[in-house]
C-alpha cells in the first residue's frame, strides 16, 4: 500500500499514505477494459488515505462491474485497499474532532475498528476479512462506519438506514455469487453476483438464533405484535394485512420459530409497509430514549428494542444483521455517550430476552474499552 510518512500524536494511530493520484484515471480506465489482479494493483498502489481515494476505488469497482466484470482476485485487491484507506480516514477524523458522541471511539486504534463490525467469535482468527463467502464485507462495514461518523449529529432515521445499507453492501458479494467466481477461476461478477440494493421487493425470512430463550420468545412475539398493530394504525397507509407468518421447524430437539416477513406481499405494498414499520420503530425509539433520561439500562433497552423490530422487520433482502446489529447498533450506542459495542454473535439479538442482551452488550462494551490504546 505505499510508505508510511510521519503523523501527529494526535492522529499516531493512522497510516498516511504517499500520494500518487496523476495517472489514476487512466489506471481506472484500463481495469473496465482489463479486469485482472495485476491491473488492480497497480489501480491501488500507493493511493493516500483520503475520502477520494476510497471513492476513487468504489468508482472503479462500478466501471468494471458495469462493463466486461470484475474478477474475485481483482475485486480482494480493490476492497482490501478501500477498508486499510478508510481505517485510516476514519481514524484521522475521530482523533481530530471534539464531537462528545465520538467520545467513544476516540482512544481505539483504528486497525482495531473491525472487531466492533463482525462477530467476535470470528475474532480467534484475527482476519478481518474472514467472510470470504461474502468478499467484501469488511470494506462495505467501514463505509458504514464512515457514513456513522460523517453524520453523527444527523438523528437516525429512515432514510439514514438505507444509506447505510447501501454503503455497507453495495460491493460485497453474494454467498453464491463468490462460490461460482471461487469454482469456477477465471469467472468474471457483475451485479448480480452482489448483494440487492434497495428495500426488499417481497417477503424474507427469518429464524431465532439457536441459543434462544422463551423470555426472548416471548418479547420478540410482543415486538411483533406492536409492528402489527402499528401497521394498521394512523397515519396512511394503513395496511391490514399480517406482515409476519410464524411457522415451527426443528433444530436439533428444539422447535424453533421461522419468520417470514412482509408475508405474501407484493413489491409496492412490501415497500410501503417496510417504510411504515421503520419509521414507527425509530419513532418509538426517540421517545424511549427521552423518557429514559440520563438511566443508561433505560437507553440501552430502548436501542435493544429499536434493533430488535429493525431485525424482525427485515427491511432488505440481504445485510440486515449486519446492518442492524453493528451499523445501526453502533450509531445508536455513540449518539447516547456510549462506547460501541461486540457482540459474540449478531443472532443473539433475535433470540435472547432484553436483559441478557443489555448485559452481552456492557460486557461488549468492555472488551472495547480494553482495545484503548495508552
Amino acid at each position: 500500500m505505499g510508505q508510511c510518512c510521519g503523523a501527529s500524536k494526535k492522529g499516531k494511530n493512522v497510516k498516511v499514505l504517499n500520494v500518487r493520484q496523476d495517472d489514476l484515471d487512466e489506471i481506472s480506465d484500463e481495469l473496465k477494459t482489463s479486469p485482472d489482479v495485476a491491473m488492480a494493483q497497480e489501480a491501488v498502489r500507493d493511493l493516500p488515505s483520503t475520502k477520494k481515494s476510497a471513492r476513487k476505488i468504489e468508482e472503479m469497482t462500478n466501471d468494471a462491474l458495469d462493463d466486461k466484470g470484475l474478477s474475485l482476485d481483482a475485486h480482494e485487491v480493490l476492497f482490501k485497499s478501500k477498508t486499510e484507506i478508510l481505517e485510516g480516514v476514519i481514524g484521522i477524523q475521530v482523533a481530530e474532532s471534539e464531537n462528545p458522541k465520538l467520545a467513544g471511539l476516540k482512544s481505539l486504534p483504528p486497525e482495531e475498528y473491525w472487531r466492533f463490525l463482525m462477530d467476535g467469535k470470528a475474532h480467534k482468527d484475527n482476519d478481518k476479512h474472514l467472510y470470504d463467502r461474502s468478499a467484501g464485507y469488511m470494506a462495505g462495514m467501514m463505509s458504514g462506519l464512515e457514513l456513522v461518523v460523517d453524520r453523527i449529529d444527523e438523528p437516525i432515521s429512515v432514510d439514514m438506514i438505507k444509506d447505510l445499507h447501501a454503503a455497507m453492501s453495495e460491493h460485497v458479494t453474494t454467498e453464491a455469487g463468490s462460490g461460482l467466481a471461487r469454482n469456477f477461476p477465471g469467472t468474471l461478477m457483475g451485479r448480480k453476483n452482489f448483494q440487492e440494493q434497495g428495500v426488499k421487493r417481497g417477503e424474507n425470512g427469518w429464524g431465532l438464533c439457536k441459543d434462544f430463550t422463551d423470555d426472548g420468545m416471548d418479547e420478540l412475539g410482543e415486538l411483533r405484535e406492536e409492528l402489527q398493530e402499528a401497521l394498521a394504525d394512523d397515519p396512511e397507509p394503513k395496511i391490514n394485512a399480517p406482515y409476519f407468518q410464524v411457522n415451527m421447524t426443528k433444530l436439533g430437539e428444539k422447535d424453533v420459530p421461522v419468520v417470514t416477513a412482509a408475508y405474501q406481499m407484493d413489491t409496492e405494498t412490501a415497500q410501503k409497509a417496510v417504510e411504515k414499520l421503520m419509521t414507527c420503530t425509530l419513532a418509538k425509539y426517540q421517545r424511549d430514549v427521552k423518557t429514559a433520561g440520563e438511566d443508561i439500562d433505560g437507553k440501552l433497552d430502548a436501542i435493544i428494542d429499536c434493533c430488535r423490530k429493525l431485525g424482525q422487520i427485515h427491511p432488505f433482502k440481504d445485510a440486515n444483521g449486519r446492518l442492524i446489529m453493528f451499523g445501526v447498533m453502533t450509531k445508536l450506542l455513540l449518539e447516547n455517550g456510549m462506547p460501541p459495542t461486540i457482540l459474540s454473535d449478531q443472532g443473539l439479538m433475535i433470540g435472547l430476552d432484553r436483559d441478557e442482551l443489555r448485559r452481552l452488550i456492557k460486557e461488549g462494551q468492555e472488551q472495547v474499552n480494553g482495545m484503548k490504546d495508552e
